[in-house]
């Protein structure tokens, strides 16, 4: 049932209630309204169920903390669900079917209270976590929320380590995991877990250096990372990182089956000597050959591709694949 209630200039009300949607029908319904969209100044939906809805992407329009229509309930087949740019997001209702979920929001205390309402999804395969979660988020305590289907995690979080302690991921195979300059680098984040992400085969690092602030790592963060992600098969990394990855004792020699990596914001002739000399005792040991991805590779404008390659050093120990196109 919708009421429009609209007088000379007021701005329109519109008021969606009692709907239960088995077709296009609310598609449609939605369409109508849309066209006087400009007019818009509350939108309402009450007691609606979509039997048959599978996905629901939201960018940037604020909902309630749980949103009604997005419950269990309301959209029992629900499998794919995208919150984005909100403020706050707690105790989600979804349901279980969920298969992909990704969050992001702007207001502490969200962080813990929407990961402990996943806890009934034993069928999600794909989580992202992005936002503010301060020091006085009580997250649930050590490996209480099990996820054994969960294969794709994300974190760009305040603070991942309580995240990643509280879940139970035995088939996580990507991880992707940000480390903000103030907690204290990847030792804090992973020293932890050792053989905890033994299955993680593609695990990517982001820069924690964003916004510029001086943050030193060192090889132990590094090591910290290798231990806790002992089977790792694609390694992505920021510049910033290379050095405690590649060096005499490198700790990328612990993944023996190491077959690609992917090295983000490197410049022509300023590729660290350590990679090339860990790449040249790749070759002399006989080891097999590695894929090496370079993304966002800055290349000088003039500069041809020989002479590209020929600042890489010595080849032979890698194929090279270059993504998204040349800077310079």
């Amino acid at each position: 049932m919708v009421h429009v209630e609209w007088s000379r200039d007021c701005p329109l009300n519109i008021i969606i209630s009692n709907w239960s949607s088995c077709d296009d029908s609310f598609n449609d319904l939605l369409g109508v309204a849309s066209m006087c969209g400009c007019w818009w100044h509350s939108l309402d939906i009450w007691r609606m169920r979509f039997p048959s809805l599978e996905c629901v992407k939201i960018f940037g329009v604020q909902t309630s903390d749980n949103p009604l229509f997005l419950t269990s309930q309301c959209t029992p087949a629900l499998k794919h669900l995208i919150l984005w740019n909100q403020s706050r997001i707690s105790q989600l209702e979804v349901a279980s079917k969920l298969n992909i979920g990704e969050f992001h929001w702007s207001a502490c205390g969200s962080g813990s209270e929407l990961l402990s309402s996943l806890l009934p999804c034993q069928q999600l395969r794909k989580l992202v976590l992005y936002g503010s979660c301060g020091s006085g988020d009580q997250w649930l305590g050590p490996q209480s929320i099990h996820l054994p289907a969960l294969i794709s995690l994300t974190l760009n979080l305040f603070d991942p380590q309580p995240a990643l302690a509280c879940m139970v991921v035995p088939n996580l195979n990507y991880l992707r995991c940000s480390c903000p300059s103030h907690c204290g680098g990847w030792v804090h984040v992973f020293e932890g877990f050792p053989d905890t992400f033994t299955n993680v085969q593609h695990i990517c690092l982001v820069d924690p250096n964003l916004n510029n602030v001086p943050f030193k790592l060192t090889e132990v963060d590094a090591r910290a990372v290798s231990m806790a992600c002992s089977g790792v098969h694609h390694l992505e990394l920021p510049i910033g990182d290379m050095p405690i990855f590649f060096n005499q004792n490198s700790p990328v020699d612990y993944w023996l089956h190491l077959k690609c990596l992917t090295l983000e914001g490197l410049r022509v002739r300023e590729i660290p000597h350590d990679l090339i000399q860990w790449l040249d005792g790749r070759k002399s040991m006989e080891q097999s050959l590695l894929w090496l991805k370079l993304s966002e590779f800055c290349v000088p404008e003039g500069m041809s591709n020989g002479d590209m390659l020929e600042s890489c050093g010595n080849c032979d120990s890698l194929r090279i694949f270059i993504d998204e196109g040349f800077e310079g």
